[in-house]
């Protein structure tokens, strides 16, 4: 029989212990880099001048809808989102918008929404034109 010393019967342990201590260092020293703050900092307002005008969307989503009623859950989202949207530009017809938001939101609860985005978008509307 061959006699194994201490160390040599712990060296899994030991193994273990470095890397953990190696994988602790990386850990800390990626959290000292700060790279989530730059990479989450916006440079550029992505609503301060938009490529098209919110009324064209807002076009395309009421062709898309013509009875927001009947229409498929994401196509009354579309409709809902781009009111609200429409409704946050300065030179935007606020008590027309909010007029139609009214009633888009009348016409979607009249069918019982169940789909969360469609209800996020209902609070969104709702939010925007404290309907």
């Amino acid at each position: 029989m061959i006699k194994h010393s201490g160390l040599h019967a712990a060296r899994g342990q030991i193994g273990w212990i470095l890397a953990l201590i190696v994988s602790t260092a990386v850990v800390v020293k990626l959290e000292q880099l700060e790279l989530g703050a730059q990479f989450a900092t916006l440079t550029v307002n992505p609503l301060a001048e938009p490529a098209l005008p919110l009324d064209h969307d807002l076009a395309q989503a009421r062709l898309l809808v013509p009875d927001p009623a009947t229409a498929a859950p994401m196509d009354q989202a579309r409709l809902l989102i781009a009111l609200s949207l429409a409704g946050t530009q300065d030179a935007a017809d606020f008590d027309a918008l909010a007029a139609e938001a009214a009633q888009t939101v009348a016409d979607v609860e009249a069918s019982a929404p169940s789909d969360p985005v469609l209800l996020n978008a209902i609070a969104l509307c709702r939010s925007v034109f404290a309907l």
